[in-house]
């Protein structure tokens, strides 16, 4: 890679944030965390360097898709999301439709999660 590429972590569950995380670190990837779409917001305002958010879709304060809105209308076009969700309710069409990239299934495997976000590095 380039240049380091930054990823925002946002999950409600602080050792799913953690793990996925050290995955991404391992990998080279620069990443900064969040517990929710609130502080989401806040950290995407402070690091213009953002290029992934991957984000849980339920979370209290703010939720995915909540955050997924504000990126399109706020942020760079070119910061890229990944949702994740445990709820076969959340149609994969729908989020994509909104602008996200993906949606992997909670749990999910971080090996998959990190060679997606790498198979979309240009």
């Amino acid at each position: 890679m380039s240049k380091s590429i930054c990823i925002l972590v946002v999950d409600d569950e602080p050792t799913l944030c953690d793990v996925l995380a050290l995955y991404f670190e391992l990998e080279g990837f620069k990443v900064l965390k969040s517990s929710n779409g609130f502080e989401a917001i806040e950290v995407l305002k402070k690091n213009t360097d953002i290029d992934f958010v991957v984000s849980d879709v339920r979370m209290p304060d703010g939720d995915g898709l909540f955050l997924l809105n504000y990126i399109k209308k706020n942020c760079s076009p070119q910061i890229k999301i990944i949702m994740l969700s445990g709820f076969t309710s959340i149609l994969e069409d729908e989020l994509k439709n909104l602008g996200a990239l993906a949606l992997f299934p909670k749990p999910t495997e971080p090996r998959l999660l990190v060679e997606f976000v790498k198979s979309q590095i240009k």
